[in-house]
Protein backbone atom coordinates (compact mmCIF):
# COMPACT_ATOMS: atom_id res chain seq x y z
CA UNK A 1 0.00 0.00 0.00
CA UNK A 2 2.81 2.61 0.66
CA UNK A 3 4.83 1.39 -2.19
CA UNK A 4 1.51 2.23 -4.06
CA UNK A 5 0.73 5.66 -2.82
CA UNK A 6 4.62 6.62 -3.30
CA UNK A 7 4.61 5.60 -7.14
CA UNK A 8 1.22 7.83 -7.08
CA UNK A 9 2.94 10.18 -5.64
CA UNK A 10 5.92 10.33 -7.92
CA UNK A 11 3.85 9.91 -11.31
CA UNK A 12 1.49 13.05 -10.53
CA UNK A 13 4.43 14.88 -9.51
CA UNK A 14 6.14 13.84 -13.23
CA UNK A 15 2.70 14.67 -14.59
CA UNK A 16 2.88 17.91 -13.18
CA UNK A 17 6.22 19.07 -14.02
CA UNK A 18 5.60 18.09 -17.45
CA UNK A 19 2.39 20.10 -17.91
CA UNK A 20 3.83 23.15 -16.42
CA UNK A 21 7.03 22.99 -18.89
CA UNK A 22 4.45 22.26 -21.77
CA UNK A 23 2.87 25.36 -20.72
CA UNK A 24 5.45 27.37 -21.03
CA UNK A 25 7.02 26.35 -24.06
CA UNK A 26 3.99 26.55 -25.56
CA UNK A 27 2.78 29.99 -24.23
CA UNK A 28 4.44 32.65 -25.72
CA UNK A 29 2.40 35.25 -26.69
CA UNK A 30 3.61 37.17 -29.07
CA UNK A 31 4.17 35.54 -32.50
CA UNK A 32 6.66 37.64 -34.91
CA UNK A 33 4.55 37.75 -38.46
CA UNK A 34 7.18 39.80 -40.14
CA UNK A 35 10.06 42.25 -40.32
CA UNK A 36 10.67 45.48 -41.94
CA UNK A 37 13.98 47.44 -42.11
CA UNK A 38 14.86 47.20 -38.46
CA UNK A 39 11.26 46.80 -36.96
CA UNK A 40 9.64 43.63 -35.99
CA UNK A 41 5.89 43.50 -35.81
CA UNK A 42 4.24 40.74 -33.53
CA UNK A 43 1.05 39.70 -32.83
CA UNK A 44 -0.21 39.10 -29.40
CA UNK A 45 -1.99 35.49 -29.45
CA UNK A 46 -3.63 35.88 -25.98
CA UNK A 47 -5.06 39.42 -27.13
CA UNK A 48 -7.15 37.96 -30.21
CA UNK A 49 -10.83 38.39 -29.76
CA UNK A 50 -13.71 37.55 -31.34
CA UNK A 51 -15.96 39.97 -32.40
CA UNK A 52 -19.05 38.21 -34.42
CA UNK A 53 -19.12 34.60 -34.57
CA UNK A 54 -21.95 34.50 -37.24
CA UNK A 55 -21.09 31.80 -39.39
CA UNK A 56 -19.88 31.63 -41.79
CA UNK A 57 -18.72 35.09 -41.20
CA UNK A 58 -16.31 35.81 -38.44
CA UNK A 59 -14.36 38.28 -37.32
CA UNK A 60 -11.41 39.03 -34.89
CA UNK A 61 -9.23 41.66 -33.16
CA UNK A 62 -5.77 41.28 -31.72
CA UNK A 63 -3.06 43.62 -30.64
CA UNK A 64 0.15 44.40 -33.47
CA UNK A 65 2.99 45.50 -31.69
CA UNK A 66 6.04 47.18 -33.63
CA UNK A 67 10.01 46.99 -32.16
CA UNK A 68 10.66 49.88 -32.70
CA UNK A 69 7.51 51.81 -31.38
CA UNK A 70 5.84 52.16 -27.76
CA UNK A 71 2.41 50.40 -27.16
CA UNK A 72 -0.15 48.87 -29.57
CA UNK A 73 -2.67 49.25 -32.18
CA UNK A 74 -5.65 47.25 -33.13
CA UNK A 75 -5.69 45.27 -35.84
CA UNK A 76 -9.29 43.61 -37.03
CA UNK A 77 -10.24 41.11 -39.46
CA UNK A 78 -13.73 39.68 -41.17
CA UNK A 79 -13.92 36.16 -42.79
CA UNK A 80 -16.09 34.42 -44.75
CA UNK A 81 -15.53 31.18 -44.23
CA UNK A 82 -17.90 29.68 -47.09
CA UNK A 83 -16.40 31.93 -49.76
CA UNK A 84 -12.76 31.92 -48.09
CA UNK A 85 -12.72 35.66 -48.51
CA UNK A 86 -10.91 37.85 -45.41
CA UNK A 87 -10.84 41.78 -45.26
CA UNK A 88 -8.68 43.93 -43.22
CA UNK A 89 -10.19 46.76 -41.68
CA UNK A 90 -8.30 50.16 -42.64
CA UNK A 91 -7.05 52.88 -40.86
CA UNK A 92 -9.59 55.11 -42.96
CA UNK A 93 -12.32 53.45 -41.72
CA UNK A 94 -13.14 50.84 -44.61
CA UNK A 95 -12.67 47.08 -45.61
CA UNK A 96 -9.84 45.96 -47.77
CA UNK A 97 -10.12 42.54 -49.11
CA UNK A 98 -6.80 40.42 -49.15
CA UNK A 99 -6.45 38.82 -52.52
CA UNK A 100 -4.57 35.70 -52.13
CA UNK A 101 -2.91 36.35 -55.41
CA UNK A 102 -1.04 39.39 -54.53
CA UNK A 103 2.72 38.68 -54.03
CA UNK A 104 3.37 41.65 -52.66
CA UNK A 105 5.41 41.90 -49.31
CA UNK A 106 2.51 44.34 -47.58
CA UNK A 107 -0.43 41.62 -49.13
CA UNK A 108 1.44 38.43 -47.99
CA UNK A 109 2.23 40.45 -44.51
CA UNK A 110 -1.53 41.00 -43.71
CA UNK A 111 -2.53 37.80 -44.59
CA UNK A 112 -0.21 36.17 -42.50
CA UNK A 113 -1.41 38.53 -39.58
CA UNK A 114 -5.40 37.27 -40.77
CA UNK A 115 -4.32 33.89 -41.01
CA UNK A 116 -2.62 33.35 -37.52
CA UNK A 117 -5.55 35.15 -35.42
CA UNK A 118 -7.76 32.95 -37.18
CA UNK A 119 -5.97 29.74 -36.75
CA UNK A 120 -4.98 30.73 -32.69
CA UNK A 121 -9.54 31.59 -31.94
CA UNK A 122 -10.30 28.03 -34.13
CA UNK A 123 -7.24 25.74 -34.00
CA UNK A 124 -7.86 24.84 -37.90
CA UNK A 125 -6.62 27.06 -41.35
CA UNK A 126 -8.82 29.27 -42.84
CA UNK A 127 -9.10 28.17 -46.71
CA UNK A 128 -8.27 31.76 -48.06
CA UNK A 129 -9.07 31.80 -52.18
Amino acid sequence: MKMMSKKRITLICLVSAMLMLIGSICSASRVTVGAFQRSRAQIETDSVACDEYNPPIYQLSADLYWSDMAGSSRVTYRYNYDKGTMYMHTEFGGWQQLDNNDSSRRAEFNRKIGLLMFRTVYHMEFPLR
